[in-house]
């Protein structure tokens, strides 16, 4: 959750698609703990 994150929201940094953005790894990262 670092460098390919850090640099995927830098391309993502337009209004809607950083929400989307947070959502969507808001979601994976959720997903990832419960599937641990």
């Amino acid at each position: 959750r670092v460098d390919v994150e850090s640099h995927s929201g830098q391309c993502l940094e337009s209004g809607r698609g950083v929400s989307l953005w947070s959502v969507l790894r808001e979601w994976t990262w959720s997903l990832t703990l419960v599937s641990a």
